[in-house]
């Protein structure tokens, strides 16, 4: 009975661990249905809201839903193919955004081709691929005709620009096509002069230079009957003034050459002042110098021979204040008998200084330093030369050549940090850069046609100085404006809106061309006959 007992018990604790098992078992299934229950409702609803994004035109939050979706959801059904189809639409919407139609006209076919997108949807991809394919058409037109304006083909971008202009247009499309019709018009304006000007500057390589002024002068008289102006314009001008005083220069160089060969001292000098009047530069400065010294031991040796010593030493040390190297009078003077040549030198270095020749008083003075060590000399030199280094800087200033009065204007504050003028000049020169690079970045757009970008260009170097030349530059920049939107809106049949722009111009400045542009308008707009 004992061994019954034992066996039943026995019997009994088995059937109770596979019942408890089998409720383990049931239990874990549970919970893992559960979870995957839940993985599946995640994903549907990760798939409505990526279909929000995408009804509501969140284009780039409706692209990471569904990247989202295709990966971390890629086991449930049907999960990838929606995922890939919404990440394509999205993609899509997001490059017509970018303005990149042709990955567009791409990404909108293969979002149909998914054949996940019915009724509404469907319709919609439909009408934007139709939308894409014409977006990029007019793109691809666009680039051509920027491509044929930067390699100055006008004549096929204008007939290209005419052809779009009798298809249904956008305003904004319309707007560009114009802006565009401005530049050509532009371009067409100044390309005839600029082959004169090119053809001048040939000739002037040639040395034919009576030939590039009768170019240059010829063109300008044609520009100013026609009213063009601009920056082509502007250039001729400028290079006819170089070729002009080009000539005067040679001419003058010649006449100091010839004068001096004959060792006609005095006419040499009044030569070489006439040649650095026009054009400045330090070879005749010396060569200048050297005659004025030499003229001056002239008149000192005949002083001299006269009996007027003391009038003999004046003009031999004004000799070596020209040119310190003038061994002739230095050896003349050393035969006066005089202690007081140092005194002289001084004098007439003071007498320089007091007169701005700065250049003449530090010759005069180091001419003193060589009669000793003479600390208050010394210092006299270092004040004319931070005044001759801030005379140059100004001069430099007033040619445009910045770097050069830079590199001056530096030199005199290295000797004399605390100088309020040249602090000043350089202060003045920091603006005038600025001021000059604003306005010559004016000038390179306005040669572009790109009229807008003078002006503004224009109005900063107004805002820096105001001057009568900027003032000139954007007058002459409206003028060309209004005329060549006038033009393009010609072209597009757009005739009372001419006629007011070129009513603007004419305010601006009064000219035959836009009276015959008015003329034309009144002949062709439609009931003019």
């Amino acid at each position: 009975p004992g061994a019954l007992i034992a066996m039943a018990a026995l019997g009994v604790l088995l059937l109770a661990q596979v019942v408890a098992g089998s409720y383990l078992v049931l239990d874990k299934v549970q919970k893992d249905r559960k979870v995957v229950e839940e993985h599946q409702q995640r994903a549907v609803q990760l798939a409505t809201d990526a279909k929000d994004a995408l009804d509501e035109r969140r284009w780039a939050e409706a692209l990471v839903a569904y990247n989202e979706l295709g990966t971390a959801y890629a086991d449930v059904p049907n999960a990838v193919e929606r995922a890939e189809a919404g990440a394509l639409w999205a993609r899509a919407e997001l490059a017509m955004q970018g303005e990149d139609y042709a990955s567009a006209v791409t990404l909108l076919k293969e979002a149909i081709a998914t054949d996940r997108w019915h009724d509404a949807d469907a319709r919609y991809l439909s009408d934007r691929s139709v939308e894409a394919a014409d977006k990029l058409t007019y793109q691809t037109a666009i680039n051509q005709i920027t491509r044929w304006i930067e390699s100055d083909e006008t004549d096929r971008a204008k007939e290209l620009i005419e052809q779009w202009y009798s298809f249904e247009l956008t305003d904004q499309q319309r707007d560009q096509l114009q802006g565009l019709s401005v530049r050509i018009h532009s371009q067409q304006a100044e390309a005839g002069l600029s082959r004169q000007l090119r053809l001048a500057r040939e000739r002037a390589e040639l040395d034919l230079r009576d030939d590039a002024i009768k170019i240059l002068r010829d063109a300008l008289e044609e520009a100013d009957r026609r009213g063009l102006s601009g920056y082509t314009v502007s250039q001729m001008r400028t290079e006819l003034s170089r070729l002009t005083a080009d000539g005067d220069y040679n001419a003058a160089l010649q006449t100091a050459k010839r004068a001096e060969a004959k060792g006609d001292t005095a006419a040499a000098i009044t030569a070489y002042q006439h040649v650095q009047a026009l054009r400045p530069t330090p070879q005749t400065s010396d060569r200048l110098s050297r005659l004025e010294s030499l003229l001056l031991f002239e008149q000192g040796k005949a002083a001299l021979d006269a009996g007027k010593t003391r009038e003999a030493e004046q003009l031999l040390t004004a000799a070596l204040g020209k040119n310190p190297d003038n061994g002739a009078a230095r050896e003349v003077l050393k035969t006066i008998e005089s202690a007081g040549q140092k005194v002289a030198f001084v004098s007439a270095g003071n007498n320089a200084l007091a007169a701005g020749d700065y250049d003449l008083a530090i010759k005069q003075f180091q001419n003193a330093l060589q009669f000793g060590p003479d600390q208050a000399i010394s210092d006299k030199i270092e004040q004319a030369r931070v005044r001759l280094s801030h005379q140059q800087g100004l001069a430099a200033l007033e040619a445009g050549q910045f770097e050069q009065a830079k590199a001056l204007f530096e030199a005199a504050a290295r000797i004399a940090p605390d100088d309020g003028p040249v602090q000043a000049s350089l202060a003045s020169l920091n603006t005038e850069i600025r001021h000059r690079q604003f306005q010559s970045e004016g000038d390179t757009a306005l040669a572009r046609g790109e009229y807008r970008e003078a002006l503004r260009n224009y109005q900063k170097a107004k805002e820096i100085k105001d001057t009568e030349e900027i003032r000139q530059a954007i007058n002459e920049a409206e003028y060309s404006q209004m005329v060549a939107v006038a033009k393009a809106q010609m072209d597009s049949k757009q005739y009372l809106a001419a006629q007011g722009s070129l009513r603007t111009a004419l305010g601006i400045k009064d000219t035959q061309e836009v009276r015959d542009l008015l003329d034309r308008i009144d002949r062709e707009a439609p009931g003019s006959k």
